[in-house]
């Protein structure tokens, strides 16, 4: 009697063999897919903790913007300061929360005590201050770079000891 060989791909075994590694194979690209789309959301999560902690707004063109960043730049510039060392201080300062309140009592986005606050609007000539404008940002902005300003002038320009002496009151 004689008995035909057949091909390897015809055999039961083989075939069943296939068809395993095909749903393994099958398996391991949804598992990696699941994996890199679970690192892509925790990439873009982390990315936007970023953007929130330090107050970033990310425009359609992918440009970056800081909260307040159009009152910094300008009083920056009214009082010769670069932007990045104002939003640094406002930053260590108050985190870029206008309703932020020290336990000493200094308020708003730069921090200002009430009396450095109430000298400074004597320097400004502002008639109308009063303690509460502190909470608004601009004014507190505008407070704080001519702070700055004044202690650059008495620090050479240093902007450690500028840090160091607003930090200090």
């Amino acid at each position: 009697r004689r008995t035909l060989r057949r091909a390897p791909w015809e055999t039961v075994p083989f075939v069943l063999a296939m068809f395993v590694l095909v749903l393994a194979l099958g398996a391991g690209y949804w598992l990696m897919q699941a994996y890199l789309t679970t690192q892509e959301n925790a990439r873009i999560a982390a990315y936007q903790r970023v953007l929130d902690n330090y107050h970033v707004t990310e425009n359609a063109d992918g440009s970056l913007r800081v909260t307040w960043q159009d009152e910094i730049e300008y009083y920056a510039a009214q009082y010769n300061l670069q932007p990045a060392f104002v939003m640094a201080i406002i930053r260590n300062e108050s985190s870029f929360r206008t309703n932020a309140e020290s336990n000493v009592g200094a308020r708003g986005l730069m921090q200002l005590m009430p009396d450095t606050a109430e000298w400074i609007a004597g320097k400004l000539d502002d008639t109308s201050y009063t303690f509460d404008k502190m909470w608004d940002g601009e004014t507190n902005i505008r407070y704080g770079c001519w702070y700055l300003n004044y202690l650059s002038g008495l620090f050479q320009g240093d902007p450690v000891l500028v840090a160091a002496a607003y930090h200090a009151g």
